[in-house]
C-alpha cells in the first residue's frame, strides 16, 4: 500500500503564475530542474546544483527516504510531460484522460519515449472523474468515471487492462456546489463491492 506519493505537474493556469511572479513559459524547464535536484537529493547525502535562478552549494540532504526514494507521479498529457514521466517518474499520472486517447495515443507515446530513453516504462496511475448516476451515460465521448456504478467499474477494469497500477477516483465537482459526502462514500463502497467480485 502506498502511504505517500509525490505528485508533480507543471500547472496550467497562467493567471496563477502571474500572481506569483513566476515565468509561465519556463514552467516545464523549472519543473525538470527541480525534479533533478529532488531525485538527486534522495540518492546523495550532499548536493551541489547550479541551475537558472537556483544555486545549491553543498547542501546536506539526509536523512533520505528509507526505501531510497518516494513514489513520484508525474502528471500531464503533452509530449514534454510524458518525457518527464519517463525520466523522473515511478508512475505517469494523466488526469481525466479520454478512453481512446489513452489507449491509442497516450500509452503508445509513453512506450515510445521509454524505448527512446532506454528507460523502464513508468507505471500508470490515472485520475478519473467519479460522477455516478442512476441513468447510463451514452455516447463515444463519455468521460471515464461518469455514468452508472456498472459503467464506472467497467472503466476501472478497462484501465486495469491497460496496466493501471492504481486508479484515483475524483469526486470533486467541476464547479462548486453542495456535496453529499455520505452518498459519495456509499457510491465508492458500491464500486469497491462490485470490483471485489473480480478478485
Amino acid at each position: 500500500m502506498i502511504r505517500l506519493a509525490l505528485g508533480v505537474g507543471v500547472g496550467w493556469s497562467a493567471t496563477e503564475f502571474r500572481a506569483l511572479g513566476a515565468d509561465y513559459a519556463r514552467r516545464g524547464q523549472v519543473t525538470d530542474d527541480y525534479l533533478q535536484v529532488i531525485t538527486t537529493a534522495w540518492r546523495q547525502r550532499h548536493i551541489d546544483a547550479d541551475l537558472p535562478g537556483l544555486r545549491i552549494n553543498d547542501v546536506a540532504t539526509g536523512p533520505g527516504p528509507a526505501s531510497g526514494s518516494i513514489p513520484l507521479w508525474v502528471g500531464g498529457s503533452a509530449s514534454p510531460a510524458i518525457r518527464r514521466a519517463v525520466r523522473f517518474g515511478t508512475a505517469w499520472h494523466p488526469i481525466n484522460p479520454g478512453r481512446a486517447w489513452l489507449e491509442h495515443s497516450g500509452l503508445p507515446a509513453l512506450r515510445r519515449e521509454s524505448r527512446r530513453a532506454g528507460a523502464p516504462m513508468p507505471g500508470l496511475v490515472p485520475r478519473i472523474k467519479f460522477r455516478p448516476g442512476a441513468a447510463p451515460v451514452t455516447g463515444p465521448d463519455r468521460p471515464l468515471g461518469v455514468g452508472t456504478i456498472t459503467q464506472i467499474t467497467g472503466d476501472i477494469r478497462f484501465l486495469a487492462g491497460l496496466g493501471a497500477d492504481l486508479v484515483i477516483l475524483d469526486p470533486n465537482p467541476d464547479t462548486p456546489r453542495p456535496r453529499d459526502y455520505a452518498r459519495e462514500r456509499n457510491d465508492l463502497l458500491a464500486v469497491r463491492a462490485a470490483l471485489a467480485t473480480d478478485a
